[in-house]
């Protein structure tokens, strides 16, 4: 459970127009790492309304349908904080198909946390954009994993989260485009990711993986990592955005490439 002071938001400078679809009115600030994650990076007047609800709705999934538990055991932030009950409702399998549901207190619901272990993004292997991940691997944390206590019987399973693996790839996309955004500079990168962000492409292994190469590492444990990377492949150089997400439990690292370099020093 993390009970010690949240991290002071950092604001970057306001940008004025979506940074992704470039409109200028009715714009609101965006989250970098969402804030029901704890992030603490915002990016001002940067996403108009008909963007910020495809984002919010892929936010939302990972949020309460593959991180849901994790977050309450956690005591991660909320919008709705008068909804986070004292119990929360466990799934329960039997071999013979019944599902029973039950009540277990919050402080002993198993807390899940995953993780995936990718090839490097496609781009920087010269290999064709591809609609599915190969070769994936799950990486589980469970913090206290009580699980076993609450099941009658060995052979009974429990269903602790429903995970998508594109979903979740389609968040990294829109925290690493965010973040390029407000500590590159638009004018240091020719965007990449924008039609993964706004679901017009499925083609994410192209431009999300995991390690490449013995690339440089800034921090470890705290909550999250993120920092820009610049590399050159062959005659083409690309900034790349490194992301963490839970580094104190030791989850994989994911290299996302947001665009093609113009500029290859960040500001700051």
């Amino acid at each position: 459970m993390i009970t010690g002071p949240r991290p002071e938001p950092i604001r970057f400078e306001p940008v004025g127009h979506c940074i992704y679809c470039s409109l200028t009115g009715d714009l609101s600030d965006e989250h970098v790492i969402p804030f029901g994650l704890d992030g603490n990076l915002i990016l001002p007047a940067a996403s108009c309304q008909r963007c910020a609800a495809i984002t919010s709705r892929v936010e939302r999934r990972v949020l309460h349908e593959m991180l849901g538990p994790f977050r309450s055991r956690l005591n991660l932030r909320t919008r709705r904080p008068k909804e986070r009950r004292d119990s929360m409702p466990l799934e329960i399998h039997s071999p013979d198909g019944s599902i029973e549901t039950k009540q277990v207190p919050r402080e002993e619901f198993p807390a899940l946390c995953i993780g995936y272990l990718w090839p490097a993004p496609g781009i920087l292997r010269g290999v064709d954009p591809i609609d599915a991940f190969e070769h994936t691997e799950a990486v589980i944390r469970l913090v206290e994993d009580g699980v076993e206590r609450h099941l009658p019987a060995d052979d009974r399973r429990a269903r602790l989260g429903r995970f998508d693996v594109n979903v979740f790839a389609r968040m990294l996309a829109k925290i690493a485009h965010a973040y390029a955004v407000g500590q590159i500079g638009e004018a240091r990168f020719e965007p990449l990711l924008l039609d993964l962000i706004l679901e017009r492409s499925n083609a994410l292994p192209w431009l999300i993986g995991g390690e490449f190469g013995n690339l440089p590492r800034e921090g470890d444990g705290g909550l999250h990592n993120v920092q820009p990377i610049h590399v050159r492949i062959g005659d083409t150089s690309y900034w790349l955005v490194a992301i963490q997400l839970f580094a104190m439990l030791g989850l994989p690292r994911y290299f996302v490439v947001v665009g093609r370099a113009t500029q290859e020093a960040p500001r700051g």
